[in-house]
């Protein structure tokens, strides 16, 4: 098993959010890719009886993804 000390722990800890600050501060986007869809098409294809695995599958996002915008 590795063992980081404390001191170590948190160095590297401040090095992390010194990276992400400086990104942050270029412009870069952090995180996953947004994916674009059309949530309307959702809502149509909902009301035709269409299951949200389904739905998914055809607009290539998450099942988790159009549940939430069902809910909203």
């Amino acid at each position: 098993m590795y063992f980081v000390s404390l001191t170590e722990r948190s160095l590297i800890c401040e090095r992390v959010a010194s990276g992400l600050s400086r990104a942050r501060k270029n412009g870069q986007q952090l995180g996953r890719p947004k994916k674009i869809f059309d949530r309307d098409r959702v809502i149509a294809l909902s009301k035709e009886g269409k299951s949200a695995r389904s739905i998914a599958t055809m607009l290539g996002v998450g099942k988790d993804t159009i549940y939430a915008v069902l809910r909203a």
